[in-house]
């Protein structure tokens, strides 16, 4: 068993990996009623990068979480570069 750290020590950061499989690939394995919440996102996703593309957010920080965000429902290829 591996030995607890102490307070202080610092823990693992959290890392997604932007290589991964892109979220809403999923939604080819969910059906029925289960399906909604994917259908959401995906609304979701079209009204973010309207926003990004008519420049809508003044903060480069959000552009930049945002433009993340659509990488992690989308995948890195199916996002244009908005940055």
């Amino acid at each position: 068993m591996p030995k607890l750290k102490r307070s202080g020590e610092g823990g693992p950061l959290l890392f997604i990996p932007y290589s991964r499989k892109p979220f809403l690939d999923n939604k080819k394995k969910v059906r029925g009623r289960n399906r909604h919440p994917f259908e959401l996102l995906e609304k979701v996703q079209n009204l973010l990068e309207t926003a990004l593309d008519r420049n809508e957010f003044e903060s480069e920080e959000v552009k930049a979480e945002v433009y993340d965000f659509l990488v992690i429902l989308r995948g890195s290829k199916k996002v244009s570069q908005r940055r």
